[in-house]
């Protein structure tokens, strides 16, 4: 338990950097344009790619892999459809908006976030598992979110403009990956040491940048918003332990499990802010979910972490 904490603390200090290099004036928000496109096309597609070439694949790891596919994308399912009951409550006062509520519920960081930390919390075994998880996370982020925010847009999303969102450097590496563990091949060992190195630098780099975000937020506003400080607190309080009490009774894989419950307790994705700008959505409200929910998730995370930890691990 005290590692756990003592890792997790790690993780979130790198956020505190972060926030005090950004409030200083040291590293301003447009910092982030360049730190994120170094994330995302170098850092963390080499670490993706470096844990699933790794992977020894089994009978076991195959079939907790197709596992954790398919309730990832149950969780999806359902996460739309309790989201759209608490939410339909407020529809009249919401208007249009609703929908961005909805989305801030049912996505969750748990690649741009989850990478660094599942690796630092748990290793490359369950590291593996969440690379797996976000296959599904981004059939979410740019086929169906575009659908939830706005049916009578959707049409202004053309192939080429999905293609562009979907494939990207992640998403690549991990079908490389995938490729290279099937298949049964590893790099040698110098190109695995390599991407190793590159790869860990996502994790310092991540949290980083989530405090820059942090710092550019703007708190009071949050806080007078109580439906969306409602909808971020039920998401990442109240669905990983939804999320538990439905798949722990199932003759499933530890690592599925895992998997999904830990997903479950990460902030909304940040791609909700573009898609919502892109779909004529208040933007300004995701950008506030998004903030608020990487703001409360070092408890969400800490405290999921930590049961996990004891409840499967000890």
């Amino acid at each position: 338990m005290v590692e756990i904490i003592v890792k997790v603390v790690t993780i979130f200090s790198m956020i505190g950097i972060g926030y005090v290099l950004n409030r200083n004036n040291i590293l301003p928000k447009e910092a982030n344009d360049y730190l994120i496109k170094l994330l995302l096309l170098v850092f963390a597609p080499c670490m993706c790619l470096q844990a699933m070439a790794a992977a020894e694949l089994n009978d076991k790891i195959f079939s907790a892999t197709m596992e954790t596919i398919i309730f990832s994308a149950i969780y999806v399912i359902i996460a739309m459809g309790v989201g759209y009951l608490l939410i339909r409550k407020f529809k009249e006062k919401l208007g249009d908006n609703a929908s961005v509520y909805m989305a801030l519920f049912t996505g969750m960081n748990s690649g741009f976030m989850g990478f660094p930390v599942t690796k630092a919390v748990f290793g490359d075994q369950l590291f593996y598992f969440m690379v797996i998880q976000n296959i599904v996370l981004n059939l979410y982020l740019y086929v169906v979110m575009p659908i939830q925010l706005s049916f009578d847009e959707i049409h202004n999303m053309s192939l080429k403009k999905f293609l562009r969102s979907f494939i990207n450097m992640c998403t690549i590496a991990a079908f490389i990956g995938m490729i290279m563990l099937f298949s049964g091949h590893h790099f040698p060992d110098a190109v695995d040491n390599w991407l190793k190195m590159i790869g860990d630098a996502t994790i310092p780099v991540s949290m980083i940048v989530v405090g820059v975000e942090l710092g550019q937020s703007k708190i009071r506003e949050i806080v007078k918003n109580k439906i969306l400080m409602l909808t971020i607190l039920a998401k990442q309080f109240a669905m990983p332990a939804l999320t538990f009490l439905l798949v722990n009774w199932l003759p499933i894989s530890v690592e599925a499990k895992i998997t999904v419950i830990f997903a479950a307790c990460f902030p909304p994705a940040v791609v909700t802010v573009a898609m919502s700008y892109q779909e004529g959505k208040d933007s300004t409200i995701a950008a506030q979910g998004v903030a608020f929910g990487s703001l409360i998730s070092m408890a969400t995370i800490s405290l999921c972490a930590m049961f996990i930890k004891l409840y499967y691990l000890s």
